[in-house]
């Protein structure tokens, strides 16, 4: 996904106009993201003028006040001259109408209900990180939760891939192998299986407190991949992007 860099001090407003949002707004935090919670919009517009550019990305309930949401955002625009920020709606989106209400004030990103600790975080920053510009990966690393088996020699273990992108994995697992070791994975995709070569490039041997999107396991870059394993994988991934698209 596209991870913020070091020393990154852009920050989520999360505006509460439903009254549903502050759980949220804390368990950003405890994910490593600045998110400042606002109990509505007009308490939004003063952090706004406080933080200024500082507010990388705004999560809103697709549920609350649309106009006072316009309002907040275009206050957040005008202040400055620039665009308007990043917006992310969370909760159910069945209504048409109020997903092309939210689209016109310039929501792009959605967190369907349920989501987990790992889809909220990449949502988020990845608004930010594109609300201001940063640098994102060349491909971005997507959260996912799909069974694959990795081979290491005639060592072979069942496990689950947490993230995946066209040039890697994080595989979720017990044992995971030693730094810099080969393995090979077999990855079930929809519709197809692709089994990747690839070297192990990081491994997490305890899960920080309160970080269940960062799991023991290990890091892997794949080293082989033809068209045919190629192909289906960017198929697949495409459609992931899509499921964070409002």
């Amino acid at each position: 996904m596209g991870e913020l860099g070091a020393g990154y001090e852009r920050c989520a407003l999360v505006v509460d106009d439903a009254g549903v949002l502050g759980p949220l707004a804390l368990q950003l935090v405890r994910l490593g993201v600045d998110a400042i919670h606002a109990s509505d919009s007009q308490e939004g517009m003063l952090i706004a003028r406080e933080n200024g550019t500082r507010i990388g990305a705004v999560v809103v309930s697709a549920n609350g006040d649309l106009p006072a949401l316009d309002g907040l955002l275009s206050q957040m625009g005008a202040s400055d001259g620039s665009a308007r920020p990043s917006v992310v709606a969370v909760g159910p989106s069945s209504d048409a109408t109020r997903r092309d209400a939210l689209r016109k004030l310039g929501a792009r990103w959605a967190l369907l209900q349920p989501f987990d600790a790992a889809e909220l975080r990449f949502a988020v920053t990845h608004a930010i990180a594109v609300g201001c510009d940063q640098e994102l990966r060349i491909e971005p690393r997507l959260p996912v939760d799909l069974g694959t088996i990795f081979h290491r020699g005639s060592v072979r273990a069942i496990a689950r891939i947490r993230n995946l992108s066209v040039g890697g994995a994080f595989v979720a697992t017990r044992t995971p192998p030693e730094l810099g070791d080969p393995v090979k994975l077999e990855i079930d995709l929809p519709g197809a299986s692709i089994e990747p070569l690839a070297r192990v490039a990081h491994v997490r041997l305890a899960e920080p407190p309160d970080r269940s999107d960062m799991p023991i396991g290990f890091g892997v870059a794949f080293e082989v991949m033809d068209t045919r394993m190629e192909t289906p994988l960017r198929e697949y991934l495409a459609t992931r992007f899509a499921h964070f698209a409002l």
